[in-house]
C-alpha cells in the first residue's frame, strides 16, 4: 500500500485566465492499491505568505496534484520538477479521486 498526499484544486482547474492559479485546494491522502482517500481537508494558498504555489504544496507534503484538465506545458514541468505529479482526469486513479469529490 502506498499512500500519495495528493491536493486537488477546488475548482478542478490549476488556473484561471486573466486570474492566474487557484487558491483553494482540496488536500487528502490517496492509497494507489485499494482506490480508497482519506483525510479529506481544505488548503488555503495564500501567496502574500508563500509566493510559490509548488513551494507551499511541497511545504504540505504534496505529491501528487489532480486537476480536471492539465495545465500547461510549463506548469505541469516545473511542479515535476518540484517533485509533484500532475495528472488530469484523463488518468484512471485521478478520474477515481475527481469522482469521488463530485468534480466531474
Amino acid at each position: 500500500m502506498t499512500i500519495i498526499k495528493t491536493a486537488i484544486p477546488y475548482y478542478g482547474s490549476l488556473t484561471y485566465e486573466g486570474k492566474g492559479f487557484e487558491r483553494i485546494f482540496f488536500l487528502l491522502e490517496y492509497d494507489d492499491r485499494s482506490g480508497n482517500t482519506s483525510n479529506v481537508n481544505m488548503g488555503v494558498w495564500d501567496a502574500s505568505e508563500q509566493p510559490l504555489l509548488a513551494a507551499w504544496l511541497i511545504s504540505l507534503n504534496v505529491k501528487q496534484l489532480v486537476c480536471t484538465h492539465m495545465p500547461e506545458k510549463e506548469i505541469k514541468e516545473s511542479m515535476l520538477k518540484s517533485g509533484i505529479f500532475v495528472v488530469n482526469a484523463a488518468d484512471e486513479s485521478a478520474s477515481r479521486i475527481l469522482s469521488t469529490l463530485c468534480l466531474i
